[in-house]
């Protein structure tokens, strides 16, 4: 449905999400300046629904608590840095898709926890 919408109306446009608006915007040239904005940090109420799943994380705070998290942040970001990952990125993902395959296999019904399992992945991909 997604793609149908942005195919009508084009990257950027508004929806509603029962009484509140939502903006869609599906291109980076227009999401870039968001992204990089250290002026409009705060975050919208639907955010609030992911605090019991990520935590007190850099994603889900503001202010001044965001500005000093992202100071430490961001030079571990740099992007020869990050260059240096994509094998490991990539080799540590097929791992967690074989691994999440295999759990669905077994026991295709059942339910489970993904939040170690990513949390693994990312301590892997952390330490790989």
């Amino acid at each position: 449905m997604q793609r149908k919408w942005i195919a009508e109306h084009g990257p950027i446009y508004r929806a509603w999400a029962g009484p509140r608006p939502v903006v869609t915007i599906a291109s980076p040239q227009l999401m870039e300046p968001i992204l990089c904005s250290q002026k409009h940090i705060t975050k919208g109420f639907e955010y609030s629904f992911l605090k019991s799943w990520l935590g007190d994380c850099m994603f889900l705070t503001t202010g001044d608590r965001w500005k000093s998290r992202r100071r430490l942040l961001t030079p571990a970001f740099h992007f020869q840095i990050l260059n240096s990952f994509f094998d490991v990125f990539n080799e540590r993902s097929r791992f967690l898709v074989d691994y999440l395959n295999d759990l669905i296999k077994e026991k295709p019904e059942e339910a489970f926890d993904v939040f170690p399992v990513m949390g693994k992945c990312a301590l892997d991909i952390i330490c790989g």
